[in-house]
């Protein structure tokens, strides 16, 4: 008989698989410039830390569905009427329920977390997402990365 997992990982399914790949680029032109090289048109790509919603709407001109996600109103709010095309929700990146709610099967993830916050608190973030989602392309802008 097979080992089961602890019941604190029984709901993550990280375990059963490796890790995503990571790129992690410290400015906006290097974080925006993987787009064209990594997304597909059949992606389903989840933008966490949208603001202004910029790459997000990139996102949307290369893939299937992309969503932008700020735990800022006002961010959103500004990128909802640049970008009315575009989906944008205000969901903290901490809050995976309401991302899993959206009822999207994100196969990658883009983190722009403010781009500084510490490390720990951004690879935290990524392993939550990869723990839900099968995401074969996780990309971070973080400077301290």
């Amino acid at each position: 008989r097979g080992r089961r997992p602890p019941p604190a990982m029984a709901d993550r399914r990280w375990w059963r698989r490796p890790p995503p790949p990571l790129i992690i680029t410290d400015h906006v032109p290097e974080y925006r410039a993987t787009i064209a090289k990594y997304v597909q048109p059949e992606d389903r790509v989840l933008e966490l830390g949208c603001a202004g919603g910029i790459t997000t709407d990139r996102l949307a001109q290369h893939c299937e569905v992309a969503v932008g996600a700020d735990r800022a109103e006002h961010c959103i709010t500004m990128a909802r009427k640049r970008f009315p095309a575009v989906r944008f929700e205000v969901i903290d990146a901490d809050d995976v329920a309401s991302v899993l709610r959206l009822d999207i099967p994100f196969n990658k993830l883009y983190v722009d977390l403010s781009g500084s916050r510490p490390p720990g608190v951004v690879l935290d973030c990524v392993e939550s997402y990869s723990a839900v989602f099968d995401l074969d392309l996780v990309v971070i802008k973080n400077e301290p990365l």
